[in-house]
């Protein structure tokens, strides 16, 4: 259930409180710099189309409980992160009863500084149900297949370690290897197919002066797909990029690459080989303001069909009671398509809660080397009606659009959150609320859900 609202969005602020009973402290200190937490999150729903069938089969009862586990270790010069857990399952649909532990995680980090280096590694594997990926807090951006409704589970694992020296020399260097994949079973959609997506950046950084940094970069990626193709794709790129200072306030940023694509299908009972060699870059020019800042900035992206230009804009401002980001712009295809594009980010405290609100629109190419425009919304209310109660309500929405040659997959979904939450005792709290969500596809019969969720919490520390 909780996989709906994991990313940290304006929305999702207003729903956590109707997602479950949060037990969030089970916390000792064990130790000079060493945390240890565990959480114990409940939650019991009545939702007539759990699934988001185009047809609903029938009434879902579902109680959950999320067990998460964490260990945290500080010093001056490392940090160490591990988070586990899972949720046991009892749920009465329309088709089968379910009872078991399922949607396993692992979250680890480690970070290490030393005088003129920096070293940090990361690792998460995630299982989700299909119908519990929308969004899920695994990914930093969401894909198409995130919006997609089915049968099955899919399993995610990234891995990322970097490591930097030369911090405080005159010269000094990166590098960057990550490695992600995700792997179904159980599913019938051919949207969703295994796939494994490997990727190294090295550079190479030399300070000329106080106000100016040259750097050269080379980068490398492999691409493999289980999709109806069965396509593989490799890149590379090597450039140089410079950062200078124009004065305190002022400063520019840039970057030129050359690219080569590689990307092999199978079309009919052929291996079809494609190769693109192309330029990419930005430039981005920034100047700070007495509250926030303003930039512009241009771009240039490629992929084994295409190249894209973006043009855009940013303020970011900060005033008493509220944060606001905006972002605006352009964005051309070679192959004709504009698009507009832009970001919004903000946060306002009001005399009786707090507002939020989230929209991030842009125009890329997915996995598939497809162009599509990728739009997410977000808004949240957080209402105190007395020192013990409250109501919220947030909603979110998740697009994807074709502006290419009209092979991508074009879906949305929504989600609306309605709760009201109130503090029985010190250490009780009561929550009641309504979820509405629906799958939207083109020539397809909208899918919708209604569920009821009504929670009692308790919240407790133990410190030996």
């Amino acid at each position: 259930m909780t996989g709906g609202w994991g990313r940290k969005s304006a929305a999702g602020i207003a729903s956590a409180a109707v997602i479950g009973l949060m037990v969030p402290g089970v916390q000792a200190q064990v130790g000079s710099g060493v945390n240890v937490t565990a959480d114990l999150e409940s939650s019991f729903s009545i939702d007539d189309n759990k699934n988001l069938n185009r047809v609903s089969p029938g009434t879902t009862t579902n109680f959950e409980t999320r067990l998460t586990f964490g260990i945290e270790s500080e010093t001056p010069r490392a940090r160490v992160q591990l988070r586990t857990g899972g949720v046991l399952r009892f749920e009465n649909a329309p088709d089968d009863d379910v009872s078991e532990f399922d949607d396993p995680f692992v979250i680890f980090s480690y970070g290490l500084d030393r005088p003129d280096s920096r070293l940090n590694a990361s690792l998460r594997y995630r299982t989700n149900r299909i119908t519990d990926t929308f969004l899920t807090d695994l990914d930093a951006d969401f894909l198409e297949d995130d919006l997609v409704t089915d049968t099955g589970v899919v399993d995610s694992t990234s891995a990322r370690l970097n490591y930097r020296f030369g911090i405080d020399s005159p010269i000094g260097g990166s590098f960057t290897i990550q490695r992600s994949e995700r792997d179904y079973t159980g599913t019938t959609n051919p949207d969703l197919f295994d796939r494994t997506s490997d990727s190294a950046r090295v550079e190479g950084i030399f300070r000329i002066n106080p106000v100016a940094t040259a750097r050269i970069i080379g980068t490398w990626g492999e691409y493999t797909a289980d999709d109806i193709e069965l396509t593989t794709r490799d890149s590379s790129s090597v450039g140089a990029g410079l950062s200078y200072e124009f004065s305190p306030a002022m400063r520019f940023d840039g970057e030129i690459r050359s690219n080569e694509i590689e990307t092999v299908e199978t079309i009919g009972f052929a291996r079809i080989t494609r190769n693109n060699t192309a330029t990419s870059g930005f430039g981005r020019l920034t100047r700070d303001l007495p509250n926030g800042t303003i930039s512009g900035s241009i771009a240039t992206e490629v992929n084994s069909l295409t190249s894209r230009t973006t043009v855009r804009a940013d303020r970011t401002m900060e005033t008493p009671g509220a944060l606001f980001n905006i972002g605006v712009g352009v964005s051309e295809s070679d192959t004709g398509d504009t698009s507009v594009i832009g970001s919004l980010d903000y946060v306002r405290e009001l005399s009786t809660g707090i507002l939020t609100a989230g929209l991030d629109q842009s125009a890329v190419a997915n996995l598939e080397d497809e162009e599509v425009l990728r739009t997410q919304f977000s808004i949240a209310y957080l209402h105190e009606l007395t020192p013990s109660s409250g109501l919220d309500v947030g909603f979110e929405l998740a697009r994807t659009d074709d502006i290419g040659l009209g092979d991508a997959n074009e879906q949305t979904r929504t989600e609306f959150t309605l709760n009201y939450r109130r503090e029985l005792t010190e250490d009780w709290d009561w929550t009641i609320g309504y979820r509405g969500r629906q799958s939207r596809q083109p020539g397809v019969d909208t899918a919708t859900s209604n569920a009821i969720l009504t929670t009692i919490s308790r919240s407790f520390s133990l410190r030996p």
